[in-house]
């Protein structure tokens, strides 16, 4: 009987070595999900406080929170209206500064070669012109690196 009982205790011992050491890996495990980097979260936010006619040509950064863009916009109220976004956003935004823009305007032309009045078509050809302005311009972003943890 205390042979059994020895038995037993030393059964009992070694299931609780193993149970210690896979509690010891599910801890390691939580650990690195803990400091698992999501770009995804990073990406998503960009996008979600980026306006339709905003464009990122280029990115540079990493996980410090730091990043240089080059953009575009497609206008000058789109450029303002961006700049208002990022000012107002405030969860992960730490600070956005400008350094330097060019606009490049694009000239394009339009005619019209047909025009009907009372059931008559005319030929007639007028060219007008149109302008396009686009708005380059590197967008330093300063984002709090919880973004990244969450």
């Amino acid at each position: 009987m205390l042979v059994d009982r020895k038995q037993e205790i030393n059964k009992l011992e070694k299931e609780v070595t193993e149970l210690a050491g896979i509690t010891i890996r599910i801890k390691e495990v939580k650990l690195l999900l803990n400091e698992h980097i999501y770009w995804t979260n990073f990406f998503n936010f960009l996008e979600d406080n980026t306006l339709d006619d905003i464009y990122y040509e280029d990115f540079n950064g990493g996980l410090s929170g730091l990043y240089t863009l080059n953009t575009a916009a497609l206008n000058f109220d789109s450029f303002i209206n961006q700049m208002d976004i990022w000012q107002k956003e405030e969860e992960y935004t730490k600070s956005i500064s400008i350094d330097g823009y060019q606009t490049e305007v694009e000239m394009s032309s339009e005619q019209e070669e047909e025009e009907e009045i009372e059931g008559e078509v005319i030929e007639e050809s007028r060219e007008t012109q149109a302008s396009q302005s686009t708005i380059n311009f590197t967008m330093g972003l300063e984002i709090s690196p919880n973004i990244f943890y969450k």
